[in-house]
């Protein structure tokens, strides 16, 4: 009976461990997002809305242009500094999604955790909401 309850505490952990962030997680290093909003307004469902947290470095595109920029966290704040764009006119695009979601990175962001799979960042510029892709 112990044998079998231990199997199946150790089949849930990884499963869990397998499919999400715990929501109190301190560190978004190695993680990949689809952006679902910016300042409340939906992304589209076409064009690139990405971020990623990778060796130090946050980067993305909101709907055209890439951009990059170092990030580090203290506590409970995220902080995005030396900012990087490429500067397309992109036609169709939704370019005011885009200089909304590059002001909140311009300015500390906290961060809430609404599910193990789901992320908001708000600066005193907006917010981005986030979904875990991996």
């Amino acid at each position: 009976m112990a044998a079998a309850v231990f199997r199946g505490t150790a089949l849930l952990l990884l499963v869990c461990g397998c499919t999400s962030i715990a929501p109190d997680a301190r560190t978004v290093e190695g993680t990949h997002w689809k952006v679902t909003a910016i300042d409340g307004r939906p992304t589209p469902g076409s064009g690139d809305f990405e971020l990623e947290f990778e060796r130090g470095r946050v980067s993305g595109v909101f709907g055209c242009n890439r951009w990059s920029a170092n990030y580090a966290v203290a506590g409970e704040t995220l902080k995005a500094s030396e900012i990087l764009s490429t500067m397309m006119a992109c036609p169709g695009s939704p370019m005011s999604l885009e200089k909304a979601g590059l002001a909140v990175l311009g300015e500390p962001m906290g961060w809430s955790w609404i599910s193990g799979r789901r992320l908001t960042l708000t600066s005193s510029a907006g917010s981005i909401a986030l979904e875990l892709q991996r």
